[in-house]
């Protein structure tokens, strides 16, 4: 008889194999591993990525709210600005009932030509440098930069 060439399949003396007989308890086993290996991961990573989604959806309905000292600052302005006795008429003039106590908290000086936030806030700022520029200098040596600031500015 002559040598037949390896195939797949078939035995040394040509005969057909069949796929059943070639399955071996150690091939299930690793097949098995395999499968259960791949599965696993693949629930690992579902699971992190349903956890990451859960993470994003709680900070997305924390940051929902005014929790920093700014936002606070700026609602507690805004609520010291509202016309609180407009309630009945914040409809039909809303403006009235958001920003109707802005012209008695902030009246227009004489000599200013119009009054808006942002000159509030460079008036504030200046104001917030004049005290600190006027305050004594704590640190006397000629190294501290409070020193240097003062005394700097001071010349100009």
């Amino acid at each position: 008889m002559r040598n037949l060439p390896i195939i797949i399949g078939l035995s040394n003396d040509g005969k057909l194999i069949s796929f059943y007989r070639r399955i071996t308890r150690a091939n299930l086993f690793n097949f098995a591993l395999i499968f259960f290996g791949l599965l696993s991961t693949l629930l690992f990573f579902l699971l992190i990525m349903q956890n990451h989604k859960h993470h994003q959806t709680k900070h997305h309905k924390l940051t929902q709210y005014c929790l920093t000292e700014e936002c606070l600052l700026a609602s507690n302005y805004q609520i010291e600005l509202m016309n609180k006795s407009g309630r009945e008429n914040r409809c039909r003039d809303f403006y009235n009932y958001a920003c109707g106590r802005w012209e008695q908290t902030h009246p227009i000086e004489s000599i200013a030509f119009e009054r808006t936030i942002f000159s509030d806030m460079i008036d504030e700022r200046n104001a917030h440098l004049y005290r600190l520029l006027n305050t004594p200098i704590e640190h006397h040596n000629s190294k501290s930069w409070e020193w240097k600031v003062k005394v700097c500015l001071s010349f100009l």
